[in-house]
């Protein structure tokens, strides 16, 4: 820190320890108007720096910020598709819901057309019974092996 000076003190407060206390004294070491580190005069404030001082001191890079225009559009596309989706599924829901609808229209229709406690006329046995017997013949073979 040049210009800047450091001196060191011992304060005591009537409460606590000894604490030491930094005080910063101002010493100006080049005059105004000069660079700190080449003590060259300074190019007035409407001019670009010299050359030299290009190389030292880097300027940020300006990101290029997005145009309100741009953005606007952007968002405008992403509603239209989003919202065109959003259609789409409610159009899909629709037709899943109409066909539920119909399936449900056409159940009703049927059992009450049928005589109440009344079983269908075309009832069919159940396949059930292999699957019975294979897990009988299952348990049979697993406890001839202990």
């Amino acid at each position: 820190m040049r210009g800047l000076s450091l001196k060191h003190t011992s304060v005591h407060h009537g409460r606590s320890k000894r604490a030491p206390k930094l005080i910063f004294i101002s010493e100006p070491k080049t005059p105004p108007g000069k660079d700190l580190w080449t003590n060259e005069p300074l190019p007035p404030p409407e001019y670009p720096p010299p050359p030299s001082h290009r190389l030292f001191c880097k300027t940020p890079v300006q990101e290029k910020k997005p145009n309100l225009e741009e953005m606007l559009t952007k968002l405008i596309s992403v509603s239209e598709t989003r919202f065109q989706n959003t259609e789409i599924a409610l159009k899909n829901q629709q037709a899943s819901i109409q066909g539920l609808e119909t399936q449900m229209a056409q159940l009703s229709k049927l059992i009450s057309e049928r005589p109440q406690g009344s079983l269908p006329s075309n009832t069919e046995p159940t396949q059930g019974n292999s699957s019975t017997q294979s897990m009988f013949k299952m348990k049979k073979d697993s406890s001839s092996l202990s």
